[in-house]
């Protein structure tokens, strides 16, 4: 199933981050680079993914040298999202300039979250602390808790789609 990300923040985001990159293909690169491990073990990703995202201007070297993202949040009415299931890593989805800059990983695990704004988090139906939380939203690619809260900046319910083995 493919999981599109943007490559700049949307407009309604605070200053420090309104249409600034959101530097996702670089931490998720980063992520799956590193040690981190899938259900099926070890991801590397592939020297011509790494080429592509070079060229194509979407990965700089540098990589995000100290941030990643191990996961991401989304809303899943349909309940689509399972372990085990292939994770296509997409930039720009549904046009002509459509980029797979990652390769092909199964889905290890989801939780289910809810976010009460600027209030509760609660994974798998355990409150978060503020210290897990912190923890949550850098792993998500939010520099802050919040930078966390502007992007759910309402209540939400959906699921944490993990590509690692870390859970909550």
């Amino acid at each position: 199933m493919t999981l599109a990300f943007s490559t700049t923040w949307p407009k309604h985001m605070p200053a420090h981050m309104a249409s600034q990159p959101t530097n996702f293909v670089a931490k998720i690169m980063r992520c799956i680079s590193y040690g981190f491990t899938s259900i099926d073990g070890p991801i590397a990703p592939c020297q011509a993914h790494l080429n592509q995202a070079y060229e194509k201007g979407v990965l700089e070297y540098g990589w995000a040298r100290n941030h990643k993202k191990a996961h991401t949040i989304r809303e899943d009415s349909k309940d689509l999202w399972k372990a085990g299931r292939d994770i296509h890593f997409v930039i720009n989805n549904r046009t002509k300039q459509r980029f797979q800059f990652a390769p092909v990983v199964k889905c290890v695990s989801v939780q289910k979250v809810e976010i009460s704004f600027m209030n509760d988090v609660l994974v798998d139906g355990r409150e978060l602390s503020f210290n897990e939380i912190e923890v949550l939203a850098k792993n998500d690619g939010f520099d802050s808790v919040e930078d966390f809260f502007s992007w759910f900046n309402k209540d939400f319910t959906g699921k944490i789609i993990h590509w690692t083995n870390l859970k909550y």
